[in-house]
């Protein structure tokens, strides 16, 4: 929902009271999400007036706000998995920031911002598999649908990362560091052993065999083809700020991430 002086009025008497043990990560996640939508308003501002060239300029300062978040937090807070989750997609949303810059101003104008541009794209390609890393080392019986769903937007960041046809931009490195089709196997796993322990406890099979099946046969569609690189010139013709948008439906997300019982 929109930021308001509301928000932050509730936001610091919940801070103040703290009568429930969740009040200080609800307050977490809204200060997180408050960023996210300042880069949501800024990625529409830029991409409405064509000003994707100067998109660069306005991912440190973001960064910088939610370090100042993160400072704040306690160590308990910092590895809750929610608190990782909506950190780890604030940053991938403000590196991604980055593919607004189209390739012709890098190409015809070289400069330290270009190969920022390149830092950035590479600190959202870490970005994003160090949170599928830690998504994999919590307990999925334990996720809340918007944590899961986290998770199928680092995938959608890796495969773009990984398809995107950008003169300032190798995708081989995404493919030479993350298998994504390996990454949806790996849940897939992770779902079966969830549903292995519920079914020892209710006999019958839980949400996660569905979701398993899903994600096993949704998995192929993921697989990064390979690529014959482009030249600079073909890459700035065809260029249109969205390449790679075009990313395969994850559509265990309306029959399991959405539906599932989980501990909200």
């Amino acid at each position: 929902m929109p930021w308001s002086f509301q928000l932050e009025h509730d936001c610091n008497q919940l801070a103040r009271e703290q009568e429930a043990e969740g009040d200080g990560l609800l307050i977490c996640l809204a200060r997180i999400s408050k960023i996210c939508l300042r880069v949501a308003d800024l990625n529409h501002h830029l991409s409405e007036t064509g000003s994707g060239a100067n998109a660069t300029l306005h991912i440190s300062p973001l960064i910088a706000s939610l370090d100042e978040i993160r400072r704040t937090l306690e160590e308990d807070q910092l590895s809750h998995h929610s608190i990782v989750a909506y950190i780890s997609t604030t940053e991938v949303v403000i590196y991604q920031l980055a593919l607004l810059q189209p390739p012709s101003q890098m190409v015809l104008n070289p400069s330290i911002l270009d190969h920022r541009r390149t830092d950035y794209l590479m600190a959202c390609l870490k970005t994003c598999k160090n949170y599928t890393e830690s998504y994999f080392a919590s307990d999925i019986v334990q996720f809340t649908t918007p944590t899961t769903l986290l998770f199928a937007y680092s995938l959608k960041a890796l495969y773009k990362l990984a398809t995107l046809s950008d003169a300032g931009w190798d995708p081989t490195i995404v493919r030479q560091t993350v298998d994504i089709v390996g990454l949806l196997d790996r849940c897939a796993s992770s779902a079966e052993q969830a549903n292995a322990r519920l079914r020892e406890e209710t006999g019958e099979d839980s949400v996660f065999a569905m979701a398993a099946k899903s994600l096993r046969e949704s998995a192929p569609n993921w697989s990064v083809p390979n690529q014959e690189p482009q030249s600079s010139d073909s890459t700035i013709e065809g260029w249109t700020g969205s390449d790679g948008l075009n990313l395969p439906l994850m559509e265990f997300s309306d029959d399991f991430w959405l539906n599932a019982p989980f501990n909200l």
